[in-house]
């Protein structure tokens, strides 16, 4: 296993760098690519330019700077590259994030490399693999939905999901989507008998007749909702459950996290009430962390939003 470490460019480029990568998002000026010796430059996981500006290297604003970089980095598919490109070269080289600025405590490169340090792939276990998978548990899985009709599309690829692989439904979920229009309530709520027949033969798809005419139902259930006056929208009936608060759990290992729990059951029987289907506590929990009322990273996990 290799080392990672960080440097500034301008000091003499060494052997037991390894592979050396800047992290500036602007080249160091007076420097050559030659005396750079660079493996890469990868820019785009350098802070924004409006942190950047904002910072202007003032070690007063280094904290919030660090917390801001931070944010930025968990929400970048860039960062999820180079995170993976990372710890695949420290599997056989040293590694040497690159940087250009005067002071070296206070920069984009020791946050990088303190992110990059917390990095843990336990919590990916599940995803580890497959690029599709590995996206979802990077920038979707345990994040908050508010919008009404991607919260109704979550739930519809979680009921595709009984009885197959998660990894299957995210495979097909384009497929899936385009196929029930985006999952536009009120066009699903619409869908006819031969619509539904139709679906039966649609390529890509998951072809279940029984979970296709849930999903009918569902968008039916939604529209019903709202009409009655009983919640404004989804989201107000699907977030009330928790008051509007994310719940943050705290696991140490995978096997730590349950398959439902009171709150997903508490959930399932009242949906059940209002008349949704393929909502048992099993699929909801995992709804529930879909959509990120349910937080269920791993503490080493920099994907984790909440640490608190």
């Amino acid at each position: 296993m290799g080392i990672l470490s960080i440097k500034r460019v301008y000091d003499q480029a060494d052997s037991s760098d390894g592979m050396r990568i800047l992290v500036d998002r602007l080249w160091p000026r007076g420097i050559s690519k030659e005396k750079a010796q660079l493996y890469e430059w990868d820019k785009d996981v350098a802070p924004s330019n409006e942190l950047r500006k904002w910072f202007g290297h003032d070690p007063e604003k280094y904290e919030e700077f660090q917390k801001r970089y931070f944010e930025e980095l968990k929400s970048s598919e860039a960062a999820v590259v180079f995170c993976r490109k990372v710890v695949t070269l420290l599997a056989d080289n040293n590694v040497t994030l690159v940087y250009g600025a005067a002071d070296r405590q206070h920069n984009n490169a020791v946050v990088l490399s303190s992110w990059l340090g917390r990095y843990s792939d336990d919590c990916r276990k599940w995803a580890v693999g497959d690029p599709l998978m590995e996206k979802y548990h990077d920038l979707r899985w345990c994040r908050p939905v508010h919008e009404d009709n991607e919260l109704f599309a979550m739930l519809c690829l979680e009921g595709q999901q009984a009885g197959l692989s998660w990894s299957t439904v995210i495979r097909k979920e384009a497929d899936i989507r385009r196929a029930f229009d985006g999952f536009a309530i009120e066009t699903v709520a619409a869908y006819t008998d031969q619509k539904v027949e139709s679906l039966m033969t649609e390529p890509g798809i998951i072809h279940n007749r029984a979970k296709i005419r849930s999903a009918v139902n569902n968008a039916k259930a939604i529209r019903q909702m709202i009409l009655s006056g009983r919640y404004p929208s989804f989201d107000s009936y699907i977030w009330h459950f928790t008051d509007g608060k994310r719940i943050i759990h705290h696991p140490a290992e995978l096997s730590e996290i349950p398959s439902q729990d009171l709150l997903s059951e508490t959930v399932s029987k009242d949906m059940k009430q209002q008349g949704f289907t393929f909502c048992g506590p099993v699929i909801i929990y995992s709804y529930l962390q879909g959509i990120g009322v349910i937080d269920d990273h791993l503490d080493s996990c920099p994907w984790k939003i909440c640490k608190q």
